[in-house]
C-alpha cells in the first residue's frame, strides 16, 4: 500500500521509516485490561488521557446510534488493528464484526478477544469484497494513506457494504496548522522531530469526501469526529448510504 512517507534527509539512516513499516511491526502494548490492551495496542499509547475504556465505549456508542447499527446487521472495519474501537459495539450488539490489519500481531488479538468475528492481515488497498457485511468503516487510518490510496480504499469499502461506508476521525485540512502544533507540543520538540522527520500525516477537505460521494452515488451526513481533547473542528467524520438503501 502506499502510505504517506518522505524521503529520509538524515544520510545516517539507509533505511527509509514508512507509516507502513511502523503498522506491520505494530505489537501488543499490555495494560490491566483486555480492552486498555488493545486501546493502547491500536496507536493510542502516547495519549493517555485519550485510551480510557469509557471514552472509546462513549465514542462507539455514538457512532452506532447514528448509522443507526442494530444486533441483526454486521459491521467491518478497514484499520482494524486489535479492534478496539469493534470491541465495543461487539459487546453491547452482539452483531458480526470482522476486520482487515496490517499487523499480524494485532489481528492475532483481536481474532482472540472476538471469537466468532472474522479479521485477517491484508492490505486495504486489495481489500475483498466478495464477503460483504452491512456496515464498513475505518477510524482513525486515513491520515496514513496518500489521497489516491484513499480514493481506492473508499472505492473498495463500497464494494465491501450493503448499506453504509464510514469514516472517523478525518484530520481537517482546515486546522493543519494547529494540528501539528499540538502535536508537537504534546511529543515535545526534540522527541516529535524524532519520531516524524520522515513521516507525515494526510489532511482533508470535507469537499473531498463530498466529491467521492456525488461520483458514486452516496448520500453523505457530516459530523465532528475529534477525539479525546482535541478541538471539535480538527477532526471531522463522514458516513455514505448507499442511495438505493434509504
Amino acid at each position: 500500500m502506499r502510505l504517506v512517507d518522505n524521503p529520509m534527509t538524515d544520510g545516517f539512516h539507509e533505511d527509509r521509516i514508512t507509516w507502513e513499516k511502523i503498522w506491520i511491526n505494530r505489537k501488543v502494548v499490555p495494560r490491566k485490561s483486555r480492552h486498555e490492551t488493545m486501546i493502547a495496542s491500536d496507536g493510542f499509547d502516547s495519549l493517555p488521557n485519550l485510551t480510557s475504556e469509557l471514552h472509546f465505549y462513549r465514542v462507539a456508542m455514538q457512532f452506532a446510534n447514528t448509522l443507526p447499527l442494530n444486533k441483526f446487521e454486521s459491521i467491518y472495519e478497514v484499520g482494524c488493528g486489535s479492534g478496539a474501537f469493534l470491541y465495543p459495539l461487539y459487546c453491547e450488539y452482539g452483531c458480526r464484526v470482522g476486520g482487515v490489519d496490517l499487523s499480524p500481531e494485532l489481528v492475532e488479538l483481536a481474532n482472540q478477544t472476538m471469537r466468532d468475528g472474522k479479521f485477517s492481515v491484508g492490505d486495504a488497498i486489495v481489500l475483498d469484497t466478495k464477503e460483504r457485511y452491512d456496515h464498513v468503516f475505518a477510524h482513525s487510518v486515513l491520515q496514513y494513506f496518500v489521497p489516491s490510496v484513499t480514493e481506492q480504499v473508499l472505492v473498495n469499502m463500497v464494494l465491501k457494504s450493503n448499506l453504509t461506508v464510514s469514516v472517523l476521525d478525518i484530520p481537517n485540512q482546515l486546522f493543519l496548522l494547529e494540528q501539528e502544533q499540538l502535536r508537537e507540543r504534546r511529543l515535545g520538540q526534540d522527541n516529535y522531530r524524532e519520531r516524524y522527520r520522515s513521516l507525515k500525516h494526510t489532511y482533508y477537505s470535507k469537499s473531498f469526501f463530498r466529491d467521492f460521494a456525488e461520483r458514486n452515488n452516496l448520500h453523505i451526513t457530516e459530523f465532528n469526529s475529534s477525539v479525546g481533547d482535541l478541538p471539535e473542528d480538527y477532526r471531522f467524520g463522514v458516513i455514505m448510504r448507499k442511495s438505493d438503501r434509504i
